[in-house]
């Protein structure tokens, strides 16, 4: 019964994460201005997708054409780099706030946990995005949009996003 509820716990644990990055992301779109009827994280499938409206349709963030449509809203790409990091920056908020919350009340093994996991979800991601555009040549999530916004800025983020874990890591 006990592994049953560790094995709950876990997959509840990788949807708050992944969540966490579709929030980030919806609150920066609806910061950098697109309209709320126009933006909408469709919670209830799974891996859960932040939607814009292109106009025609609902593009889900993994799909070619969602960057397209967020220029819809913001044609001068005023907040393009910060909306591509937007998951992974929300997905950061949410881990930094569990993992002291965990580390407060003495659970030491769930943030250790909180952090391998996301560990394992942003590198899963990235080899994901990395292989995806390169087999279809086509842009797609938030590691290499940001890398096709600017190059370096995407690398410095990368590393701090992995740099961050590490750092919690090795206090516990």
């Amino acid at each position: 019964m006990l592994l049953i509820i560790e094995i709950i716990s876990y997959l509840f644990l990788t949807y708050l994460l992944y969540f966490s990055q579709e929030l980030g992301r919806y609150a920066v779109g609806r910061w950098a201005g697109i309209p709320g009827d126009k933006i909408k994280i469709e919670l209830f499938i799974f891996p859960q997708r932040t939607s814009i409206f292109n106009g025609r349709g609902w593009v889900k963030s993994r799909e070619e054409g969602f960057f397209s449509a967020y220029y819809r809203y913001d044609p001068g790409w005023n907040f393009g780099f910060i909306f591509a990091v937007s998951g992974l920056t929300g997905e950061s908020a949410v881990l930094i706030l569990l993992y002291l919350m965990l580390r407060a009340g003495g659970f030491w093994a769930q943030a250790r946990t909180a952090v391998f996991l996301s560990v394992l979800l942003a590198a899963g991601l990235l080899l994901y995005d990395i292989i995806y555009t390169w087999r279809k040549d086509i842009i797609i999530g938030d590691f290499i949009s940001s890398y096709a916004i600017n190059s370096r800025y995407a690398v410095i983020y990368v590393l701090s996003h992995f740099l961050i874990r590490a750092v919690m890591l090795s206090f516990l």
